[in-house]
């Protein structure tokens, strides 16, 4: 036989081998939702009998599990629909420090595997895994631990090195006696990010992160202890903590922090436009003696050999004991917006490694703690599918972590992953008296090229609220729209307004890429377009008499060359009420034919 019909003999066992791809039911090993027994024994039965490619599936209801589940490589485990499915561990509850059979579930070397759309309840841990490779933890609801020892209550512990782990769209709630919801060590092209906090002690610790992880657009409320921590002492290289949103803590006291980044010896570390706010609930925890307290701790603390702690909102109606703390020599802390009063002070040093740590200050920006914008909105947490049936997507295809970025399509017209540019920025001026803004009222319709159209934010990633501040020529913007090609938003305007105006732009986190165009279209007719415009172009003024219409569309488009960083700003988008059309405000009215 030759080798060109061998391989097409191994073509089609390869094709055989994908049909033949399962579901399994943990039914049909015994395993009765809502029934009181112990259901251990048959749901590690129906894992066992899995072979790579299969999918263990779980009917909806609750089941009982006294004791530890197994895990095996190669498969998946799901809800049958959505969050409709309850796991209600009862493991063992050992003294000491972090044991294995304390957890719900084990994973020792465990790879290509995935977890998802199932709620899990334990008395104890609920995962432990060691030396794990290409695993996905997505769309789960998770609660667990008791008042007991340290480290014997975590919702994850990952020991060894981690390769390609996604802890990504989980809801961590209800767990207060709980230590954390993550320890993870050795993490490598891994992301812990979209997940949501509520009432637990502390959001997470990464330990000696080696390479292209990311801990970002985390959203937290009622914390006691910490938003995130992240220690280590080997060089870890593209360290990325973006977006994170921590609010309203629960008993606050100085060991509560926002984010603590200690990594003394990472040449590229970001910490970049997360919103840290210093307000709470309820009573004060109790401070350490001696600590100055009942106060909170620091906002950000920053032990980096390089990178950038820039765009982060800190502040709050309560002091941080300092918004950044800098453990290493010439940090650099730039284009932060820090608001109210600090009880040390704003930026300082503090000890590390190499003796008192020092920052350099770059177009921050120090405000009353009253103008401090309310916190971010973010879509964290499990997908709202609830009632979906996840069968249709069989066999469930595991995430490809070769490399870790931010997300990528992969047709030839993709949108291009680019590291969110920090050039100095100041807020623009906007005289917006007696103006309504497009970003405050509801459209009729909206298309975007790459996830959705964004509010008062930059188009960011495909999820919702996953942006950054509208940001073009280095001027900040409060309030606008960001999109990407191609792109229309549509509003009824109903004939109540007069003039609409806006700046127009390709924004800064895409730097020089980017080339696109916008056009302004009243009742059907094209009144403005702008011309390709590239990411390195000056902002464009837009004013359009718009008396009488009843719709107004924004469009943009790729100007002919692929969508490739299109992200583009309608910025500072407002309406003059019409009997206000006289009043001119920026440039002179656009000509449609620029």
């Amino acid at each position: 036989m030759s080798t060109q019909a061998n391989s097409g003999t191994k073509l089609v066992e390869n094709l055989e081998k994908r049909v033949l791809f399962s579901a399994i039911e943990v039914t049909d090993f015994g395993a009765r939702p809502n029934d009181g027994q112990d259901d251990r024994g048959a749901i590690q039965e129906a894992i066992n009998a899995a072979q790579p490619g299969d999918t263990v599936f779980f009917a909806d209801g609750g089941y009982d599990v006294n004791g530890q589940v197994t895990l095996k490589s190669g498969i998946n485990i799901t809800g049958e629909h959505e969050q409709n499915a309850s796991l209600n561990f009862n493991v063992p509850v050992n003294p000491g420090d972090s044991n294995s059979q304390n957890f719900a579930f084990s994973g020792w070397g465990v790879h290509d595997f995935s977890f998802t759309n199932l709620r899990v309840r334990s008395n104890n841990g609920i995962f432990f895994v060691s030396n794990s490779y290409n695993t996905r933890f997505t769309d789960n609801d998770f609660q667990w631990g008791y008042a007991g020892n340290y480290y014997n209550r975590l919702a994850f512990f990952g020991s060894g090195h981690q390769d390609g782990m996604r802890i990504e769209e989980n809801f961590f709630h209800d767990s207060p006696d709980s230590d954390r919801n993550v320890e993870l060590w050795g993490l490598k092209n891994s992301s812990y990010s979209y997940n949501r906090f509520d009432n637990v002690n502390d959001g997470g610790h990464i330990m000696e992160a080696e390479s292209n992880v990311t801990l970002s657009f985390n959203s937290g409320t009622r914390l006691h202890r910490m938003g995130l921590e992240v220690q280590g002492n080997n060089r870890a290289t593209g360290l990325v903590v973006e977006g994170n949103s921590f609010s309203d803590w629960r008993a606050p006291w100085n060991d509560t922090f926002g984010l603590s980044v200690m990594m003394m010896y990472s040449p590229d570390t970001k910490i970049i436009n997360n919103y840290l706010s210093a307000d709470f609930s309820g009573e004060w925890g109790n401070s350490m003696p001696g600590a100055g307290g009942p106060r909170f701790g620091i906002g950000i603390e920053a032990g980096l050999s390089g990178g950038e702690v820039s765009g982060n909102v800190v502040g709050g109606p309560h002091p941080w004991a300092t918004a950044v703390a800098c453990s290493q020599p010439n940090t650099l802390v730039k284009n932060n917006r820090f608001f109210g009063n600090s009880l040390w002070a704003t930026v300082m040093g503090e000890p590390g490694s190499t003796g008192v740590g020092s920052a350099v200050q770059q177009d921050n920006k120090h405000l009353p703690h009253e103008q401090m914008p309310a916190a971010k909105k973010i879509k964290a947490g499990p997908s709202s599918m609830t009632g979906t049936s996840k069968r249709a997507s069989l066999p469930y295809i595991l995430r490809d972590t070769s490399t870790h970025a931010a997300a990528v399509n992969n047709d030839n017209e993709s949108q291009q992953a680019v590291a969110p540019a920090t050039p100095s920025v100041a807020d623009a001026v906007i005289d917006d008296s007696g103006e309504t803004y497009l970003s405050d009222l509801s459209w009729t319709h909206a298309d975007n090229g790459w996830g959705d159209v964004e509010k008062d934010m930059s188009n960011g990633e495909k999820r919702d609220a996953d942006g950054s501040a509208i940001t073009l020529g280095g001027k900040h913007y409060a309030k606008g729209l960001g999109v990407a090609v191609a792109s229309e938003v549509v509003y009824n305007l109903d004939g109540k307004y007069g003039k609409f105006f806006s700046d127009i732009g390709i924004d800064d986190e895409v730097a020089s890429k980017g080339t696109m165009s916008f056009e302004v279209w009243a009742d059907g007719k094209k009144v403005y377009a702008s011309g390709v415009m590239r990411g390195d172009d000056a902002t464009k003024a837009v004013e359009v008499d718009v008396t009488g219409v009843r719709t107004l569309k924004l469009v943009t488009t790729n100007a002919g060359d692929g969508k490739n960083s299109d992200h583009g700003d309608w910025a500072a988008a407002r309406l003059s009420a019409a009997a206000a059309t006289e009043r001119l405000i920026g440039a002179a009215p656009a000509d449609a034919s620029a």
